[in-house]
């Protein structure tokens, strides 16, 4: 049997502020999206699927995980090669080789990609999510699977989110209030919303290349 499938994201998680403005920076639940690439002939075909983490991330060892359930949903027809380490490209290489089906998978932060579907940026905004648990179950409300499907527009589908871990601030001296990060420069996603949340509390938001 032949089986062909468009380009879509698959993962699991996501990304939310908790609800102290004074931890924004502290207390962030990292978002991910997996990235799937369109494909055909998929008996006994080797998928690759690519990321920037170690393998000792959640990232990769969600990969396996995927891998191994895809190997056994598919009776061994499709397996998936996990390539981490940024070893495929960084995650703009990774993204547009995915549209361009040069690899079939990639996972990618939701913070990358809201700058290309802004409606992505509803994950960033404070005071939504009593708790982790809370914000994990908004993954399943329609409008996070509208989030998703917007990326159909970017030539990929979204499939879900993956919870890595909380985002904090690592510094030399102590982080205690907003007020140690006044006139300090905070390395963050080249997003809007980073800045203006940075700046709001008087620190000097710098892109990550």
């Amino acid at each position: 049997m032949r089986t062909t499938c468009r380009k879509m994201i698959s993962g699991s998680g996501v990304w939310l502020y908790l609800q102290k403005i004074h931890l924004l920076i502290l207390k962030t639940v990292f978002t991910v999206l997996l990235v799937l690439g369109a494909c055909s002939a998929v008996q006994a075909k080797t998928l690759m699927l690519g990321h920037t983490v170690p393998p000792s991330h959640v990232w990769h060892k969600v990969a396996l995980r995927f891998a191994d359930n895809l190997a056994t949903a598919s009776q061994d027809r499709m397996k998936v090669a996990v390539t981490p380490l940024s070893k495929l490209g960084n995650e703009q290489q990774m993204f547009s080789m995915v549209q361009s089906e040069a690899i079939t998978f990639s996972i990618l932060p939701v913070g990358f990609l809201s700058n290309r579907e802004e409606s992505l940026i509803g994950w960033f905004l404070p005071y939504q999510f009593q708790d982790v648990q809370q914000a994990g179950a908004a993954a399943d409300l329609p409008a996070a699977g509208q989030m998703l499907k917007n990326l159909e527009s970017h030539g990929v589908v979204g499939l879900g989110y993956m919870f890595a871990g909380m985002q904090h601030i690592l510094s030399l001296k102590a982080v205690n209030s907003p007020d140690d990060l006044i006139n300090k420069k905070v390395r963050a996603f080249p997003s809007p919303i980073f800045n203006d949340w940075l700046l709001a509390i008087g620190a000097a938001p710098t892109a990550l290349p």
